[in-house]
């Protein structure tokens, strides 16, 4: 797969056009970066504000993954976040983005 992610401050860029630039998405997308996953509830961090339930918070972090996921598909042979559930908890699922997609970075 010759096209590769690069991101900045200012938005996603695959090759040298801009895919989104959304606050929040380059947030997301920096702290999976970042770190080796993150757990369900980290994600829904970003997702949750004052008098939204937990399965409202879950349906939008979902929709947005996979918003995420279907926008990048045309770009990409592969989920740019996948789902998997955490190796030591089997009820718990963990989100990880795969770096294999981005340009190193200079």
């Amino acid at each position: 797969n010759k096209n590769k992610l690069h991101i900045n401050r200012s938005g996603l860029f695959i090759n040298k056009n801009e895919i989104f630039e959304d606050e929040r998405s380059i947030e997301i997308i920096y702290k999976l970066l970042n770190n080796e996953y993150l757990t369900n509830s980290e994600l829904n961090d970003y997702f949750s504000s004052n008098g939204l339930n937990l399965n409202h918070i879950n349906r939008e972090k979902n929709k947005f993954i996979d918003n995420l996921n279907i926008k990048l598909s045309s770009y990409l042979d592969q989920d740019f976040i996948k789902r998997e559930k955490d190796e030591y908890d089997k009820r718990m699922i963990i989100f990880k983005i795969n770096k294999d997609l981005f340009k190193e970075q200079s």
